[in-house]
């Protein structure tokens, strides 16, 4: 069955799963964009649906998420990935974790590097200042 895609629900990094736990969370590189992919990879099958959520790594529960990317439609039993729209205020550092239908733990992924998406969108913008000032200051003494 690989290769099969299970549908997710979307609501809504450098990653080895917590050793022992049958979900491999991944992003593959830093979150740099409001759109990420994220890897599920599942070692043994999850019966019932799994939750994915980015928090804090040392979160007990998906109630202590910051938010929640997106839930399986049934059982996983294989390797998929989640489209994670990224909300403007999450801050670098969390993890992906992932929950079964119980609220038990099932895979975290490793601390992931979220670029700030306002600084981001800020900083083009005083570059492209810059460079509006720059020019107009050449036009001026020329």
């Amino acid at each position: 069955m690989a290769g099969r895609t299970l549908p997710f629900l979307l609501f809504g990094g450098a990653a080895a799963a917590s050793v022992g736990l049958p979900v491999q969370l991944e992003t593959r590189s830093s979150v740099t964009s409001r759109l990420a992919n994220v890897h599920v990879s599942v070692a043994r099958s999850i019966e019932g649906p799994i939750t994915v959520a980015y928090g804090p790594c040392s979160s007990s529960s998906v109630q202590d998420a910051h938010h929640v990317l997106g839930q399986s439609a049934g059982s996983v039993s294989d390797s998929t990935r989640l489209v994670w729209v990224v909300p403007e205020d999450t801050e670098s550092g969390g993890c992906l974790s992932a929950w079964d239908s119980a609220g038990m733990l099932v895979g975290r992924s490793e601390p992931q590097t979220v670029q700030n998406n306002k600084k981001r969108r800020a900083e083009k913008r005083a570059g492209m200042c810059w460079v509006v000032v720059e020019l107009g200051s050449e036009l001026l003494t020329t």
